[in-house]
């Protein structure tokens, strides 16, 4: 399996007037009607954008894994890729769901069906299916892995807004709906974050750029708990010693609720205590302090949006020069 990262700092040089604006700008800011970038069109849109059937420049991560999502073995550097089509994740999931066998026009409308949707020379709708589902299997046991591991998932509802084309005022909005290829990107995304940070922290332990998440307040996590077992429908006691006993917790009291919205109301009391991310450089931190609370990862950081998040043109320096120490 590859991750493939736009290859932003073959273009955004260390030290360029350019590569000081981003630095100032530090991330894209998303509004409801626009996006204030990081980084100009010309990088964000096209030179970075990893069209289909167009060579690209790509920070690569591939490795063997196992049925259960194990590493087997990494490689990483930086590649040429062209991509073979480029799916909505809507589209992806009717190709998962079996609602497009094996053309567009079976799942979506005339106007839907676009020039860049592919599939490229040498591919076919049947052969993305296949690897689609592929990577589905191996991102569902990745998934499960790290639940039962004890990684924190706290789902608050994200909203999607629709805009009166003319004035530009908001006329209606809706929950964004997860769905099973959202999560797919997201345990390969998390992953590729993991093994970034795991590379980094073995060969520059002083200098890493890594993202941690510090334990929750316990002193609000224990209200929360006291709270919570005053309610009559609650037959466990609330144990939050670790992120995995908490995990397991929020899972029972919200199962227990007699309602989806009490278990959302709990869900979102239980944000309270957690304090925000932060990024760290090792060095300034015992490696028992890198710990990713929400996650339950011994370290992490941020390799998988260099276009959108300065940080991760950091940690893609970093990787890079870790490849030039290896092949010294």
């Amino acid at each position: 399996v590859g991750v493939h990262i736009a290859d932003v700092t073959a273009f955004l040089k260390e030290g360029t007037q350019l590569d000081k604006e981003a630095f100032e700008r530090a991330t894209t800011i998303y509004l409801t009607s626009k996006a204030i970038t990081m980084l100009p069109s010309l990088l964000s849109e096209q030179l970075c954008s990893l069209n289909m059937g167009v060579d690209r420049y790509a920070f690569s991560v591939i490795w063997k894994l196992d049925e259960k999502g194990k590493v087997l073995s990494e490689w990483w550097g930086k590649t040429v890729i062209r991509s073979c089509c480029r799916l909505s994740y809507d589209i992806a999931q009717l190709l998962l769901d079996g609602a497009i066998q094996s053309s567009w026009d079976q799942g979506l409308s005339p106007e839907s069906i676009y020039k860049e949707l592919g599939p490229a020379p040498g591919h076919t709708i049947e052969s993305i299916i296949k690897s689609l589902k592929d990577l589905h299997k191996i991102s569902q046991s990745l998934r499960s892995v790290r639940f039962e591991e004890g990684s924190l998932t706290i789902n608050q509802v994200k909203l999607t807004i629709q805009l009166d084309p003319a004035s530009g005022l908001p006329i209606s909005f809706k929950p964004y709906v997860m769905k099973a290829t959202n999560h797919l990107v997201e345990e390969f995304m998390l992953l590729a974050n993991q093994q970034a940070a795991k590379r980094l922290c073995s060969v520059f332990p002083d200098t890493t750029l890594l993202r941690r998440h510090p334990p929750p307040i316990e002193k609000q996590l224990t209200k929360f708990a006291e709270f919570a077992e005053t309610l009559s429908f609650i037959k466990t006691p609330v144990e939050y010693s670790t992120s995995k006993a908490l995990a397991q917790t929020l899972t029972e009291l919200m199962a227990q609720a007699p309602h989806s919205s009490i278990a959302h109301a709990l869900q979102l009391m239980c944000t309270k205590p957690m304090q925000p991310a932060q990024y760290i450089c090792a060095g300034n931190y015992a490696p028992s302090s890198w710990h990713h609370y929400a996650l339950n990862m011994p370290q992490y950081t941020h390799f998988t949006s260099p276009i959108r998040r300065y940080a991760d043109v950091v940690v893609h320096r970093l990787l890079e020069h870790s490849i030039q120490l290896e092949s010294a």
